[in-house]
Formats: structure tokens, sequence, C-alpha cells
């Protein structure tokens, strides 16, 4: 009977240790890379380990150093004494791969983890105590903490020449991956969203933040984009509803009501057929969590690529995390932020605002409506806030207002106002129209036309 054993490279752990001995400067760029706990041999990791201690200190790194520090740590003798790090040296006259060898070691290190990730799966589906559910979260957490921590690169300037080079060329050509909302106007103020960006769509209740979210949604999948559309909210039909009314122009009532024709119907056909392209994705159902958001992105992205994830909406997540709503929501900003980068691509959410709005005069929501629900303001790229005077006002209110009276009653219009935008710290206004029989937002210029 064979018994495997744990991947691991000895000779690649010696050479590293080795190299680091030879050329103490090999450490600034190695620690970036492996952990203490990546080394499978023990001795080499108290070895690494005192290596680490001495950095910290500021003090060199060489044999008689890490001979003393070990010594000083009780590990001398059970690492085989100052012999064995004269071994080191002696096993590698240089330290020119230590990079390598240090890769080496890492990619062990994630294999033997993998492993144990896999023994854990099988111990949970054995023991089998919690809810499937609960089980599939616990799996997805584990699998995406094994992913291997970024690099942090230092750039230099013949390196910060070269990206400047590549991204200026790109703005030239017009080969930015900005993604447009769809309405003209807001593309034009904002361009679109990029690559690694948090928007943040903030409004009251009832003005139709999760319809624009919809909107943008259904616009890119219509241009062939690949849109993950996450919702604890919208039920899937009502979101089929709207999607089969953009795309064939009916209205909705017809539609729910099945009051539509035999032509009506084969353009519902068409509509329906469209959906088979990988272009819209839905993850809905209770409790979603950003773990869940991250896990089905990462899943699409692999299978069929992906462009944007939106997110119905902020506060609805069910992460639990903290003592208090600010923390909680705090926290899930914070994920989401890191999945729009970890991912680069843009992430469109939407957040509820504080109650403080309905109670000025004025009832244009500010940026610290939003300030005050967890620190989204920080996490957030770009913030837009949305607005109907038509949400707070009756026709007969603004007939007798002073100040709004001898302006046509703004029915069905919504102000969508850019608060913060963190590449170009500009900020606008601009407005579009529901159009009520399909329930979508349009531009009010071609409205007006």
């Amino acid at each position: 009977m064979t018994t495997n054993l744990p991947p691991s490279s000895i000779q690649s752990e010696e050479a590293l240790l080795g190299s680091i001995l030879i050329d103490p400067e090999e450490m600034f760029r190695i620690v970036s890379i492996l952990k203490s706990e990546d080394f499978y041999r023990e001795q080499n990791r108290w070895i690494y380990e005192a290596m680490m201690a001495l950095q910290s200190r500021s003090e060199g790194i060489d044999q008689i150093a890490v001979g003393r520090e070990l010594e000083r740590q009780g590990k001398l003798k059970d690492i085989g004494g100052a012999a064995y790090l004269s071994h080191l040296i002696a096993y590698l006259p240089t330290s020119v791969n230590a990079e390598s060898f240090a890769r080496i070691v890492a990619e062990c290190s994630f294999q033997r983890k993998l492993i144990a990730f896999g023994g854990g799966v099988a111990s949970l589906g054995y023991m089998g105590k919690d809810k499937p559910g609960d089980m599939l979260a616990t799996i997805q957490k584990q699998l995406l903490a094994l992913s291997p921590p970024t690099r942090r690169t230092l750039i230099r300037p013949l390196d910060r020449m070269q990206i400047a080079g590549e991204m200026f060329a790109k703005r030239l050509d017009g080969n930015l991956k900005l993604l447009p909302f769809g309405f003209s106007d807001l593309d034009k103020l904002l361009s679109g969203m990029a690559p690694g960006e948090l928007i943040v769509v903030g409004a009251r209740t009832y003005v139709g933040k999760s319809t624009f979210l919809r909107c943008v949604a259904h616009h890119l999948a219509s241009q062939g984009k690949r849109v993950l559309f996450c919702s604890d909210e919208t039920a899937i039909q009502q979101f089929i509803d709207e999607e089969v009314a953009s795309k064939t122009k009916l209205p909705i009532q017809v539609l729910i009501k099945g009051q539509y024709s035999t032509e009506d119907y084969r353009k519902i056909c068409d509509a329906i057929e469209s959906m088979s392209r990988p272009c819209l994705n839905f993850l809905g159902g209770m409790a979603i969590t950003t773990t869940d958001i991250e896990a089905r992105a990462m899943e699409l992205q692999m299978e069929h690529g992906l462009d944007l994830i939106v997110v119905d909406y902020l506060q609805l997540l069910s992460d639990k995390w903290g003592n208090s709503l600010y923390e909680r929501i705090t926290y899930i900003a914070q994920a989401l932020k890191h999945i729009a980068v970890s991912l680069d691509l843009p992430l469109l959410t939407a957040s509820q605002l504080n109650r403080a709005v309905e109670e000025r005069r004025d009832k244009h929501p500010l940026m610290h409506d939003i300030r005050e629900s967890g620190n989204i303001e920080q996490d957030a790229d770009t913030i837009l806030l949305l607005y109907r005077d038509d949400i707070h006002y009756t026709r007969e209110q603004w007939g007798r207002d002073p100040e709004r009276n001898h302006l046509p009653y703004p029915s069905g219009i919504i102000e969508v106002g850019l608060a913060k935008h963190r590449a170009t710290g500009q900020t606008g206004m601009i407005k579009l129209v529901w159009r009520a029989d399909r329930r979508i937002y349009g531009d009010l210029a071609k409205e007006a036309k």
C-alpha cells in the first residue's frame, strides 16, 4: 500500500534560505511572496521566522545573526545547529534564482492547502449537521480564502512610464473598457463605468433605484455585454417582464394580463429565445451575501467572461458582521469594492438613504444622507443620487407652492445627481423620464422629441 506524501520541495526551501543568507536584500522581495507557514519542513520555517524577526528590527541578516536569533528562541540546536546554516550557504553558490525558489515553495504550500480543503469538504459532507445552503456557504468562503494573496508590486519609474504609455494609447484608440449606462446625457457626463469601480446609486424608497439598476443591466445585455444581476428583492418573474418589455416595446400591463396579439406573441418568443445567450445572469433568492456574489461572479467569469455586476441593493445583503448596522454596511461596501477590484470589472449597486432627507424642506438628497449609512462614501468611486419631485409633491401641493407653481409639474421626471466621481472630481445633474407603460427610464431629450 502506497501513501501519498504532501507536496513539498525541501531542496527549494534550503536553496531559498541559502540565497537569503548570501544576499540579504532578497528578503525584501521574498516577504511579499511567502509566509512562514508556507515552509513544509519545520526547521526551515523557524529559520525563515528568525530572518523575518531580524528584518523587523532593521538588523542585518547573515549566518551569525540568524544563529544568534535562533539561539535566543531556543531553536538553534533543534534545526541542526550552526552546521545546518553553513550547509545552506554551501548548498547554493548564488542567490540569482531566489524568487523562483520562493514561488516553488509557495506553490507546494498552496497544493497542501488544497488537499486540506478537500478533506474538510469531505468531513463536512459526512457530518451533515448543517443545512445544505449553510454548508455551501462555508465551502465557498474556504475556497475563496485559498486564493493566493495579491503581490504588492513596487512600480519603478520605467515601469510607470510603460504603464502610462499603454494607458494613453488605449484612450487615443478608444480601446478603454468603459461600460455605458445606456442614458446619453449620463454617459456624456461620466463617460461610463470603469473596471474596478464601485458605483453606488442612492435614493429614498419608491424613487426608482432598483428600476435604474435594471435599466442599465438590460441595456448592456442587449449590447452583448455579460452581466450578473443580484437581487434579494426583485422576483425573477418581474425581472423577465421588464426584460421582455424592453426588447418588444410592449406595455408591461399587456404582458402581465396576457392581452397580446399573435404578432405580439411572436415578438415575445423572439425575446425569450434571445435569453439563451450568456449575457444576463440572475442571482436571486433569500439571504444573498457578498461571498455568494463573488463565488458566482468568479464562476461566470471563468465560463464565459463577465463585464458587470449589479447588486440590488446594498442594505439587503445578508452578511453578518460587526456589532451595529453601521459596521455591517461598512463591511459590505468594502467587500463589494474588493470584488470589483479583484475581478477587474465595475460593480453597480444601490443604497438606501437615511430618513433625514424627509425632515428637510428641500428633499433633494445630499452626500451626508448616504454617509451615515455605513462608510459607503469612502469606498464608492462614483455616487449618483436620484430624486423625483412627483414623489414628494402632488399636483395640488405643487400648484400652491410659490417657489414652484410657475414651473410645469415634473410628472415622471427623475433627477440623477452626480455627487462624487473619484476619477475627475466633477459633479453635475441630468434628467431622465419615467416610461410607466414599460417600467423603465429613458432619455428626457429623446422623449421631448
